[in-house]
């Protein structure tokens, strides 16, 4: 029961700390604090789920598209918000009240379009592994890697 309580503890810990990455890429490249990066990664993950479940593609070619939309769904945010704020005099304010405003924008057209529900996507693998007397599936630690 530990076991599991702490492997969980390291795959959730792994997922926040790429997040965090990516934030510290985004304050050391642009010196801006983006409060929209997890409403953002929530809508690569709802995208990739929607091209699972209703466009019907295979696994890794709807999480592969989904990189690649969001990459340019970024271009767009950066070219057409941020690019712009970063321009006027008082920037690190209007850059903070714009990604506060994006995010809360995002999260709640999210909600009209998918619902409150879970979604979920199948594993990428299946079987599993005995560790030190705890089942480890193979898919978590893909994710872990």
């Amino acid at each position: 029961m530990l076991g599991e309580a702490m492997m969980s503890g390291i795959i959730m810990g792994s997922l926040f700390g790429a997040m965090a990455v990516g934030l510290t890429i985004i304050y050391g490249v642009i010196k801006m604090f983006n409060f929209a990066h997890g409403i953002i990664a929530i809508l690569g993950a709802y995208l990739a789920w929607w091209l699972f479940s209703s466009v019907h593609l295979n696994l890794i070619g709807s999480i592969a598209l989904s990189f690649f939309l969001m990459f340019l769904i970024g271009i767009l945010i950066f070219i057409s918000i941020i690019r712009v704020l970063l321009r006027t005099p008082r920037w690190p304010y209007s850059t903070i009240i714009a990604s506060i405003g994006l995010g809360i924008f995002l999260e709640n057209l999210l909600l009209q379009i998918f619902g409150p529900r879970i979604k979920s996507m199948p594993a990428f693998f299946e079987s599993n592994i005995k560790v030190g007397g705890i089942m480890i599936g193979w898919h978590e630690i893909s994710l872990i890697l």
